[in-house]
């Protein structure tokens, strides 16, 4: 929007918008729309349920604990600090601005992890073969498992809150519309 750089619509040239509630919709402060946002994620906490229980990981802060020492996984670590330095933060007491105690708990986290993976490919095989107990994960991919029939690993949502994950549709300047 800043520049010029992308193209903007009104809510007339994208009519099934209307049947999205509007707090999501990416608008220009003159309220014309620049983007679509039809994909969403949970960014939570894929446990193996085979090799650790789901009560066990029901806070950020279970990450760090020493009895998962070489038994977590660790997913793309380019988001670390948009991720999971940021949950452990609030888990500590601070915010995306405070992370002192996030920091520390991300510290623990990574004495506990076995294997650090860029490919989702390779973190769905981790978590479906028991190779990890448990890591951050988004939820469309514990989805993916469980409706391959993967049903021993499951999402959980940490008591703290987790990042919700929206990717959005956007159309450069003189794309010729939608």
């Amino acid at each position: 929007m800043r520049d010029d750089m992308l193209e903007t619509f009104s809510i007339d040239e994208l009519p099934a918008m209307k049947d999205i509630d509007e707090k999501y919709w990416l608008k220009t402060p003159d309220g014309r729309l620049a983007g679509v946002t039809p994909y969403f994620a949970y960014y939570g906490i894929a446990v193996n349920t085979n090799e650790a229980s789901v009560d066990d990981f029901q806070s950020w802060k279970d990450l760090a604990n020493e009895k998962w020492r070489g038994r977590l996984g660790m997913t793309r670590p380019i988001y670390l600090s948009t991720y999971d330095l940021t949950m452990f933060s609030i888990a500590a007491g601070g915010d995306e601005m405070n992370t002192a105690g996030g920091m520390e708990l991300l510290t623990g986290m990574a004495r506990n992890v076995l294997i650090v993976s860029n490919s989702l490919a390779q973190q769905n095989t981790m978590l479906e073969r028991g190779e990890v107990a448990a890591m951050p994960f988004y939820s469309t991919r514990v989805w993916a498992l469980n409706e391959a029939g993967v049903d021993y690993v499951k999402m959980v949502i940490p008591t703290e809150r987790q990042p919700v994950v929206a990717l959005c549709g956007l159309c450069a300047q003189g794309c010729g519309g939608p």
